[in-house]
């Protein structure tokens, strides 16, 4: 999904088959946390259950969402109210060897004056893909949370993590009780960077949209933007060059309500070509619409960002109980490369196996003759059959919303291509659980985008048919073009020593 400096508080993987996986005790959690993080990869035993997300063990009909969904050739969006629980995935296949999941974020856990957000990526494996905004009405703090199978029970070996944004990598953050959010004098030291925001404003409207400006570069058409969104039962995509792409909630929504935003800058302290920002955004009203969106964005400038201001597109303050927070990644990094010149494959060699996850993060361009578009095509431990990947995809491009699903498709990431304007670079990021385990097929989670003349934005869910470890990571041009110099592949694999299972990473999709 987004990448984060995610703390592991507890980690919690079944021994048998169990219908939930629950985190009860919180006190593990630092002082100070902001932002709470659930991940997950698991197994139904029988059936295709649902998974659910629930909180404080309250079962009433206090839950809320609104889905963006991809399965097989079929896009769609749908709202839910008033249901027991926040549904983050609809279908987790029981077959032999597959696994899926992904993240679940939850700004502003602990406040105690507003009703809590959910915003997810999850994947069936090549069945379906789904991002979810979901809406807890309660002002109650967070002080449990559990993820439970729909129907049957999770098989033995379904893993969970809880987990919080690491606050020792936070670089601001932002608690308006009044005016724009404006985060300046960022430091350029660093590559990568997420942001995550619980917002809402005092205009007197339900809804408006929310421009996000770095630089204080207020023209509009030095950005460009590809979105496609959910809101009930509509799903579609645009594309357009202002600043204003989400939407945040205004004064005239109802009582308790805010707005999710989470952003992923590419290379923001990149001073030769153009950061790249993969967004997802979206909120749930009481008895009317709602939105969830995903995005990719540039910026036209090579400039280093140093400055991230939020404001609505009239004059009104952000209320009481927004919070806004800034965050550099980690660089626990295995694998590192950073192109000084055309290269035709990247390799990362020799993954470690004592890991729980790894996470990969790829920002580039490529050759590809007369094309302002290509993409990446993922190679793991030298296996290049196609057939032995399996993907689902969910992607928008100009005004086109579409899904496709294949049984034989190595393609992971959206770069631009040689005839893209100078300097436009894109990309995306992945991950998989429980890589090294030797007992399932390995699930990969992952959204890239090109925002270039014909842009894209996509969430792709994949599948390797092979129960290895992974042991080695590979990219390739899916047309044979080579990586442009200035392209950048970074790996992690990393262990959390102080939990009681094997570790985990410390940053994510």
């Amino acid at each position: 999904m987004i990448p984060g400096p995610f703390k592991i508080v507890t980690t919690s993987e079944l021994g048998a088959a169990a219908s939930s996986i629950s985190f009860t005790d919180f006190s593990g959690i630092p002082s100070g946390s902001k932002h709470l993080v659930l991940l997950f990869n698991g197994k139904a035993d029988t059936g295709t259950p649902a998974v659910y997300v629930r909180f404080n063990n309250d079962s009433g009909s206090n839950y809320n969402y609104e889905a963006l969904k991809g399965a097989t050739s079929t896009a769609s969006a749908g709202r839910t109210d008033s249901a027991a629980q926040i549904t983050v995935q609809s279908t987790l296949s029981s077959t032999s060897n597959i696994f899926g999941g992904g993240v679940v974020i939850v700004p502003n856990y602990a406040n105690s004056a507003n009703h809590k957000l959910t915003m997810s990526l999850m994947g069936n494996t090549e069945t379906s893909v789904e991002l979810v905004i979901g809406r807890w009405a309660s002002t109650s703090t967070i002080t449990r949370a559990d993820i439970l199978a729909s129907a049957n029970n999770f098989l033995a070996g379904s893993f969970a993590a809880l987990a919080v944004m690491d606050e020792t990598y936070v670089l601001a953050t932002v608690e308006p009780s009044s005016g724009a959010i404006d985060v300046t004098g960022l430091s350029t030291l660093h590559e990568d960077l997420t942001a995550i925001g619980y917002l809402r404003t005092a205009q007197a409207e339900t809804n408006r949209a929310l421009r996000i400006t770095f630089n204080n570069d207020t023209t509009d058409a030095n950005y460009n933007w590809q979105r496609m969104y959910g809101s009930s039962g509509t799903a579609a995509a645009d594309t357009d060059s202002v600043r204003a792409w989400p939407d945040t909630l205004g004064n005239s929504a109802g009582a308790n309500e805010f707005t999710a935003l989470v952003l992923y800058i590419q290379q923001y302290s990149n001073a030769t070509n153009h950061p790249h920002v993969l967004g997802y955004s979206g909120y749930h009203r009481a008895s009317t619409n709602g939105v969830v969106i995903a995005v990719s964005e540039r910026r036209a400038s090579a400039t280093a960002i140093n400055r991230i201001t939020l404001d609505n597109s009239q004059t009104a303050n952000f209320v009481s109980g927004t919070i806004f927070s800034v965050y550099r990644l980690t660089r626990n990094r295995t694998h590192d490369t950073n192109l000084g010149s055309d290269t035709a494959t990247i390799t990362a060699a020799s993954v470690a196996g004592t890991s729980d996850a790894i996470y990969a993060q790829l920002y580039g361009r490529t050759d590809r003759a007369s094309q302002t578009n290509d993409t990446a095509d993922l190679e793991l431990n030298d296996d290049t059959t196609g057939s032995n990947y399996d993907r689902q995809v969910l992607n928008g491009t100009g005004s086109t919303l579409a899904a496709a699903q294949s049984g034989s498709s190595r393609t992971l990431i959206h770069l631009p291509g040689n005839t893209a304007t100078a300097n436009v670079f894109g990309g995306g990021t992945f991950m998989a659980i429980k890589y090294a385990k030797t007992d399932r097929h390995k699930h990969i989670i992952g959204a890239s985008g090109t925002p270039t003349t014909t842009s894209y934005v996509e969430l792709i869910s994949m599948r390797w048919e092979n129960t290895g470890a992974i042991t080695q990571v590979e990219h390739t041009s899916t047309n044979s073009a080579n990586f442009k110099s200035g392209t950048q592949f970074q790996l992690e694999a990393s262990a959390v020593p102080s939990v009681t299972t094997s570790g985990f990473f410390l940053r994510f999709l």
